[in-house]
């Protein structure tokens, strides 16, 4: 069987994610940038934004909360070398305003990764939900393609034309879309600009602006 890869553009995705996510450490910030877009996606279209409390996970890392796991302290967690966390696949939420956790519970964790319409509907699944697991999870999300007619190692799955989040790039593009928006803002303001619109000498498009930039810093 030829495993699935995460496929850009299958469902929605917002290039803007350092816009709307927004994670604990850096570090952890290197997840698949396709998962990333939809995660970005999911987050504008509720107008939230979402914190990753545990995004990609060393080997290292794994371990520690393996064994906290072992030692009766700590949550369930996979053993090392086999967990979505390590291979860049999966994202747990801190949700500092429950908002999120409150969304999970009512409309993914009582239905099946398949089921999930407000969710499946970016490419995204809650594989450890209360119809299919004992142990559940409502902050675990994955990309679905994992769960589709998949068969192959976690590492298999990522090789492929799929890129991993640079973070310090992702920030510095946000900030530099804000900053030329910034200036537009002020420019529009001055009395001489709205002259020259008014005989029609410019044309006031920003969203048209916005999009253009997205297209060209991302």
């Amino acid at each position: 069987m030829i495993p699935l890869r995460i496929l850009s553009k299958k469902y929605p995705e917002e290039a803007e994610i350092a816009r709307w996510l927004v994670f604990d450490n850096a570090d952890e910030a290197e997840i698949s940038l396709v998962f990333a877009r939809r995660l970005a996606a999911l987050a504008r279209d509720n107008n939230m934004k979402i914190y990753i409390s545990e995004g990609y996970r060393s080997t290292e890392r794994q371990k520690h909360f393996y064994d906290l796991y072992l030692a009766g302290k700590g949550n369930l967690a996979a053993k090392p070398g086999t967990s979505q966390h390590e291979f860049h696949v999966a994202v747990d939420i801190g949700d500092p305003k429950n908002w999120w956790k409150l969304k999970s519970t009512r409309e993914w964790l009582p239905f099946s990764k398949f089921t999930q319409v407000s969710l499946n509907k970016y490419g995204l699944c809650l594989p450890m939900n209360s119809k299919e697991r004992t142990s559940i999870e409502w902050w675990h999300i994955a990309p679905i393609e994992y769960y589709i007619k998949y068969s192959g190692s976690l590492k298999d799955f990522l090789q492929g034309d799929d890129k991993l989040v640079d973070w310090k790039e992702e920030t510095k593009r946000v900030q530099e879309i804000d900053k030329i928006m910034a200036k537009l803002s002020t420019q529009l303001e001055k009395p001489d600009y709205w002259r020259q619109v008014l005989e029609g000498k410019v044309v006031v498009n920003v969203e048209w602006l916005r999009a253009l930039l997205i297209k060209v810093l991302f």
